[in-house]
């Protein structure tokens, strides 16, 4: 970061990511290569819970190039990105992101993981941002993980 053309780094390693991640077989179930551009644009919108301007939604079927179908790999990784880009998504999604950063910096595991082995306490920390606007400080995030048991326990605080 801040070292030379490091933003176009992030941008090729960026797409190079989401190139990689259309072709899972898991996101090709989702939204198959036979849906056309349009309905493949819309699912992406409808599964990420926004909605974007009519004209970012055209810019991202535009990647397609008139194509009759959505298999494409470059226009399905560019019209994802532009999705998950969004400032709506990127809202959306900030505060589940800042717990799940909380279960793997602090806890070195998934909020899946043995003990919970389910998302309740993951949700719980969620709803708990949620309820003070995104203010790690007032929710007392970080004081709440490093006096948890779990992590007193395991890394010897």
């Amino acid at each position: 970061m801040g070292q030379g053309n490091w933003q176009q780094v992030l941008d090729a390693n960026r797409l190079a990511f989401m190139n990689e991640f259309v072709t899972r077989a898991e996101f090709v179930a989702l939204y198959p290569t036979t849906d056309t551009p349009t309905q493949y644009v819309d699912k992406l919108y409808q599964h990420a819970h926004v909605t974007g301007t009519q004209q970012e939604r055209l810019d991202a079927i535009a990647y397609f190039g008139g194509a009759a179908t959505a298999a494409d790999t470059g226009a399905r990784a560019r019209a994802l990105l532009r999705v998950t880009q969004s400032g709506d998504f990127q809202a959306r999604e900030a505060n589940r992101t800042f717990v799940q950063i909380e279960y793997f910096g602090y806890l070195r595991r998934n909020p899946n993981d043995p003990p919970d082995n389910n998302f309740n306490g993951f949700n719980f920390w969620v709803n708990k941002m949620n309820q003070f606007n995104g203010d790690f400080l007032q929710a007392e995030m970080v004081k709440a993980f490093l006096a948890s048991l779990e992590y007193r326990s395991r890394f010897g605080q």
